[in-house]
């Protein structure tokens, strides 16, 4: 028998290894900031998320195959990987510098192909695409190459594979776990580049010096009489091994994106969620590589081959009630956890042991696989590339199929299922060909049965119910709490009577409306409430920057949420022309069905003008003017959201104003520490000549108002305002009867606001700040510690109040009230701020005066209820 090629030295293996560790973590690293980059160049839509998805995936199946093609042996393998990673390294240094060259023509297609976001985002893929293609070709190149150098014997090309892959993708683990949260939340995304480019270059020069003392080798062991025939691919058949990994890429993608969207319904579409689910995936496929790994080379590989797929396809049934009741499970975890370190591990043991299984089996799957397909040492690197390749081609259709038909026309839970299906008719397909040579009846026999079996498994699983599937725990827990009862009983109790009228699994996530007698009609988006009819906040969005610029013609309103912020704009009959841009089309959908009527049918007004794209997207490349500018996006501390709150989104904004026009925007601030709250104003602050913070009848809701003009408040203008039947109508549901209320809810202004965020820095793309920040302390509302904090700078809004008859009676009776609502802010500070002996009762006392002055005072009312908690 031929001799093989030597092992290299220890010292030699142990270098390489730690090389394609240090480059699984910096190829996560570049994941991470390449799928943020993508969400501010193409908005925070599924295009974005596909776009990456594709690009990676198919840049490694391309470098697979080129790799597989080009692997040379010994020394030149090392060489060849050092020149890859050191020019990986180079391009994605200039690669920040390349990207923002594509904006004038990404705003020239803007505004050519309309209303077509479809249009829009094939351009942006086709572009983006071919400039993320390049590097992560050099990525796919480098697996084959390093299996070819390491791999010594056709006897250990299994184990070789599975451990290379194994160091890889625990590599993959270690960077999105360092990239998630520390390095991108610690250094910004410009620097986080700096350091994945170091980890390519030293590696890549580390290999160069490594390859000139490694010695050459030529020899190449081939099959013999005394090779394990029985692992190679005579028995299962080239294509239908090819075929096979690459439906098992498609079925793994289903599950992957499937499971992600249901995930992120229970622990929230946060900074750090994403990290925590890749990370799981990545950490299964790693245990799974370097366990069957080792039982690749040898005869039983032939029964492991077909077992994965069954595996796989079993153990990811029972994933389905495992997510059907994760938001019972984080209610347990959020109501019993309390600090962010604590929660994060326990929803990655949550979500790791519910993916296990499933991403062990996944993992295993390479090495047999290349195994079956060799034939000699030399067939190492091109096996694997041709291998690694299909299965890579499936994950890409696997994760458009997912994303933007399966879910949308099945849902999540029909697609993990439809997922796996297509694992099981893997396993029966290996399993008819494990058995070819028993007598015939058999395979076929076998193989149907396990069909059967598992179409009975996928009958027996249990619905989900939608009541706590899109009950969002990860915000709503505390109210959960308020039963007593188990967590599941706490979800169900709240629920009691709720009816859920309108339920979307769409491309962009979940919607629902929730309907319940006696209460506001509610609309969530991904378990979140996210808008309610005659909602005094959505409301006031739409007025007060129609009070403070009464003859604003043209306006943009992002997001539609309920409609309720549009169809207050629209109230106003100076208004001439509304834009609205609104991501998800389920929104869209839920709104004509049941809100349209409170809302007077604002989407069929004909000065409205919908488009269905993202609205930071819009600012970015559009090249409209508006004289008022109103944004009602997420929570800033949400994924996608937290681009609308950045200093870079602010600045467009100003950029599409016209002279004299301003920008509105809302913010929920009961979930941000003071200290996150205060860098949004010092971000604020920074835009704008002229700032002004407001807040709203709702607990914890604020506005910011932005202009390069002075804070100008025209009573007589408001006051006529107010008087129309279709405003005073609105005004008296959403609690603004006069003049002097609607004032009194402005908070701080020009320097005031920028005191409010002094020392703190402000938020831009690169650092993302508050998204980071936010989440590492929510257990608690912050909506009194922001109180004392803005309380200090406290405006008397009367200062930026004009009037062309200031004696009048209407003037001097709000002056009055006006002056009475702002020394009742006083009363509430010093009745939450008395100690001692009898100062429950002293501040209750303040507090019924307060609230028998102004029943619409938020503060007085979350005050009254603290203060009576009190023992």
């Amino acid at each position: 028998m031929p001799p093989s090629s030597p092992k290299h030295p220890l010292s030699v293996r142990i270098t390489v290894s730690l090389c394609f560790f240090a480059t699984g973590a910096a190829g996560l690293i570049y994941e991470i900031l390449w799928n943020k980059t993508l969400v501010l160049f193409m908005g925070n839509t599924a295009y974005a998320l596909a776009t990456l998805l594709t690009v990676f995936m198919g840049g490694l199946a391309l470098g697979a195959w080129i790799g597989g093609k080009l692997a040379p042996d010994g020394p030149k393998a090392l060489r060849l990987y050092g020149t890859l990673e050191i020019l990986l390294g180079i391009y994605c240094l200039a690669l920040p510098f390349l990207l923002p060259l594509t904006q004038p023509l990404f705003e020239t297609v803007y505004q050519s192909v309309g209303d077509s976001i479809v249009a829009m985002s094939l351009i942006q893929f086709l572009i983006l695409g071919l400039l993320l293609l390049i590097p992560t070709t050099l990525m796919g190149a480098t697996l084959p190459i390093l299996v070819r150098f390491i791999t010594t014997s056709l006897g250990d090309l299994s184990r070789s594979i599975g451990t290379l892959y194994a160091l890889n993708s625990g590599g993959a683990f270690v960077g999105a776990m360092l990239a998630g949260f520390v390095i991108v939340p610690k250094l910004g995304i410009t620097s986080s580049y700096y350091v994945a480019v170091a980890i390519n270059i030293v590696v890549g020069v580390t290999c160069m010096i490594l390859a000139s003392r490694v010695k050459e080798t030529t020899t190449a062991k081939v099959v013999t009489e005394d090779e394990p025939v029985e692992a190679t691919g005579a028995r299962f058949g080239t294509g239908l091994l090819l075929f096979g990994f690459g439906l098992s890429g498609f079925a793994a993608m289903v599950y992957q994106v499937a499971w992600t969207r249901a995930i992120t319904l229970a622990i929230g579409s946060y900074s750090y969620a994403f990290t925590l689910i890749a990370g799981a995936f990545i950490l299964g496929l790693t245990v799974g590589s370097v366990v069957i790994g080792r039982f690749g080379d040898r005869p039983v590989a032939r029964w492991i081959l077909p077992g994965l797929p069954i595996l796989i396809a079993w153990s990811a049934l029972f994933t389905v009630p495992a997510l059907g009741n994760l938001p019972i499970r984080v209610t347990q975890l959020m109501l019993s956890t309390q600090d962010f370190a604590s929660l994060e591990t326990a929803y990655f043991f949550a979500i790791f042991l519910i993916i296990l299984l499933p991403t062990f089996g996944m993992g295993g799957l390479l090495p047999l696989v290349a195994r079956h397909l060799a034939r000699t040492r030399s067939d190492a690197g091109r096996v694997v590339g041709i291998a690694y390749s299909s299965n890579t081609i499936g994950t890409i259709l696997g994760a458009f199929t997912c994303g933007f038909v399966s879910i949308p026309l099945i849902g999540m839970r029909n697609s993990i299922l439809f997922g796996t299906a297509l694992s099981a008719i893997v396993g029966a397909v290996f399993l008819h060909a494990a058995l070819r040579d028993r007598k015939k009846p058999l395979p076929a026999a076998a193989a149907g049965a396990l069909l059967v079996i598992h179409a009975a498994l996928i009958m027996a699983m249990p619905a989900w119910d939608k009541a706590v599937i899109s009950s969002g725990p990860w915000i709503n827990s505390s109210v959960y709490a308020r039963s007593g009862d188990a967590p599941g009983e706490q979800i169900r109790s709240e629920m009691k009577g709720h009816d859920i009228v309108f339920y979307r699994e769409g491309v962009t996530g979940v919607v629902t409306v929730v309907k319940k007698a006696g209460l506001p009609l509610r609309l969530y988006v991904g378990g979140k409430n996210e808008a309610i009819d005659l909602s005094p906040t959505q409301n006031w969005l739409g007025h007060l920057p129609n009070f403070l610029r009464p003859n604003a013609k043209r306006a943009l309103v992002i997001g539609l949420g309920s409609s309720a912020t549009l169809g207050s704009v629209a109230r106003h009959k100076n208004i001439e022309h509304i834009d609205c841009v609104e991501i998800s089309a389920g929104v869209v959908e839920a709104v004509r069905l049941y809100f349209s009527d409170i809302n007077r049918d604002v989407l069929n007004d004909p000065r409205v003008h919908l488009r269905i794209g993202d609205g930071r997207q819009h600012l970015e490349y559009s090249n409209s003017q508006y004289d008022l500018i109103v944004s009602q996006p997420a929570n800033p501390w949400l994924a996608g959201a937290s681009a609308m709150f950045t200093q870079e989104c602010f600045e467009s904004m100003k950029r599409h104003l016209r002279p004299g026009g301003l920008a509105c925007i809302w913010f929920g601030g009961f979930k941000m520490p003071p200290h996150t709250f205060q860098s949004l104003c010092a971000t604020w602050g920074s835009v704008w000549k002229h700032p002004s913070l407001w807040q709203s009848a709702g607990d914890g809701d604020y506005l910011f108002v932005g202009s390069s003009e002075p804070l100008s408040i025209d009573f007589d203008a408001v006051a006529a305002k107010m008087r129309e039947p279709l405003i005073k109508e609105h005004l008296n549901v959403i609690l603004l009867p006069t003049p002097a209320h609607a004032f009194g809810y402005l908070l701080a202004a020009d320097d005031g606001l920028r005191k409010l965020g002094e020392g703190q820095p402000t938020n831009t793309d690169d650092n993302s700040r508050i998204a980071y920040d936010t989440p590492l302390s929510m257990w608690r509302s912050y909506t009194l510690d922001i109180f004392f904090v803005l309380h200090s700078q406290r405006v008397d809004p009367w200062q930026f109040v004009r009037s062309r008859n200031t004696k009048s009676e209407a003037f001097q009776q709000n002056r009055a009230l006006g002056q009475k609502i702002l020394e009742s802010q006083a009363d509430i500070h010093g009745a939450l701020t008395l100690r001692g002996p009898g100062s429950r009762e002293k501040s209750l006392q303040i507090l019924t005066r307060v609230l028998k002055f102004n029943k619409f005072d938020p503060m007085a009312r979350l005050a009254y209820q603290i203060v009576m908690a009190r023992r």
